[in-house]
């Protein structure tokens, strides 16, 4: 055989090696997302025809008299506000979730759905309605509220009670294993978080100083909203609870969230209540990014 007819052979191998490495890189990139998809699926309750995950961020309102500028300030900022530091971790969280875009590229070159049958997981970060609206509502109009803004969908809500109002209203409602409380201390307020039913009793556990470092407590749980909206169809909702006693501590408890499997595989799927202790370098740490490695000091399931 001369070269005339040997190239061409090689030529042919080599396409047809890279023909099968193609499809067979399709085929683990289609398997792997099925897998994944369908954990988070299974995990986070989000039906099929729906592949929203909505996230309600803390809705902290600034009043006028509030800003201090370097000169005279007639009229400051004023208005709906969020911290960055749960935000950044909201994003981080939804990377993690959301579908992958290799998935959504396949998908977007199926347009019969031959291959992908299910909507892509989407997170859509939210701002929960403004603190105001307990004030100017009834129980009945908030729980309203929440149906239209959740729509039969799992949400998850970040932000303790004092600012997301949606923590606020499903703690209670359905209700929590936990309650963010507030204590004086030598005339002064701490925030702590209480176990509601703790071996027969309730336990407190409230923010404090050790040493240099500062402790600070945070809840992630997984909660089922057996509600009967209008008193139609009765349905379950899940609802996930990241709230902390500072920016922080909420930040970490999303982190913690965003391991989705290590839950799945310790609460069996069942829903879950966890509360655990974070240690920050000072009290400016707050409002910064949390540290790595929180302690888990209470666990319930069911």
């Amino acid at each position: 055989m001369g070269w005339s007819g040997f190239l061409p052979g090689v030529v042919g191998n080599l396409l047809a090696d890279l023909i099968f490495a193609l499809l067979a890189a399709a085929v683990a990139i289609a398997l792997g997302n099925l897998f994944w998809r369908r954990g988070v699926r299974r995990f986070f309750n989000i039906p099929r025809g729906k592949g929203r995950l909505p996230i309600f961020l803390s809705n902290i309102v600034v009043q006028k008299s509030g800003t201090i500028g370097t000169g005279t300030v007639a009229e400051g900022f004023h208005g709906t506000a969020i911290t960055e530091v749960e935000y950044a971790c909201a994003l981080n969280f939804a990377s993690q979730i959301e579908t992958k875009p290799v998935y959504r590229a396949l998908r977007a070159l199926d347009p019969d759905d031959l291959f992908v049958r299910v909507d892509p997981v989407v997170c859509r970060i939210n701002i929960s309605p403004k603190a105001t609206v307990l004030q100017e509502a009834g129980n009945s109009e908030i729980t309203s509220l929440v149906h239209h803004l959740i729509r039969n969908r799992s949400a998850i809500t970040v932000g303790a009670p004092i600012y997301n109002v949606l923590t606020y209203h499903l703690m209670d409602e359905i209700p929590s294993h936990f309650s963010f409380i507030r204590r004086e201390d030598n005339g002064l307020p701490v925030r702590g978080i209480k176990i509601r039913n703790y071996r027969g009793g309730e336990r407190e556990y409230l923010r404090h100083p050790e040493g240099s470092r500062q402790v600070e407590y945070f809840i992630v749980e997984k909660l089922t909203w057996h509600d009967q909206p209008g008193g139609g169809r009765a349905r379950d909702t899940k609802i996930f609870i990241c709230a902390g006693t500072c920016s922080a501590a909420t930040a970490a408890a999303l982190q913690i969230l965003a391991d989705w499997r290590s839950l799945r595989r310790v609460s069996g799927g069942r829903d879950f209540a966890y509360l655990y202790e974070l240690y920050l370098d000072s009290v400016d740490g707050r409002e910064m990014n949390p540290p790595d490695a929180p302690q888990q000091v209470y666990a319930a399931h069911g």
